[in-house]
């Protein structure tokens, strides 16, 4: 089976899951709206340029917290940029995955075991993927996640 034919399939059965209620969260620090479940389930199913999302048995959600905190959190490197309010989470995959977006002549296609995106309800536009094989230490900063079941 082709690789683009994959991302149909699986948003399929994420939405199949979402439907019958096979969907289920657990946090130790609290749970997220229904609601906002559904709208992280939705982000997580459009980003079409990451392949190997059948891989991911659960989402990682930590938040909320301010975009500075989410951004110097997932990005250690990162020394702020610009200040965008509302409440912004980090959405955690965890799988096998690889990228589907154009790549530099003579690049290779990013792989990686962790894709992250910055994320906001309140914005269309999501700070994309990253991919990358282990979690960032700083992410440690934020509150324990909210995970979400996909199996």
């Amino acid at each position: 089976m082709g690789r683009l034919t994959l991302i149909p399939l699986v948003s399929l059965v994420v939405l199949a899951c979402a439907a019958c209620g096979g969907v289920k969260q657990t946090a130790a620090s609290g749970s997220l709206p229904s609601p906002l479940v559904k709208q992280i389930q939705a982000e997580v199913l459009k980003q079409a340029v990451i392949l190997g999302a059948s891989s991911a048995k659960s989402i990682e959600v930590y938040g909320p917290a301010s975009h500075v905190a989410i951004e110097r959190a997932s990005s250690p490197g990162s020394v702020g940029g610009t200040r965008v309010a509302g409440a912004w989470y980090l959405i955690v995959l965890r799988g096998n995955f690889a990228w589907n977006g154009p790549v530099p002549p003579g690049a290779k296609q990013p792989h990686g075991k962790i894709a992250m995106e910055v994320w906001s309800p309140k914005t269309s536009a999501g700070g994309g993927y990253s991919l990358g094989n282990r979690l960032p230490k700083t992410v440690s900063r934020l509150k324990s996640p909210t995970v979400i079941d996909l199996s």
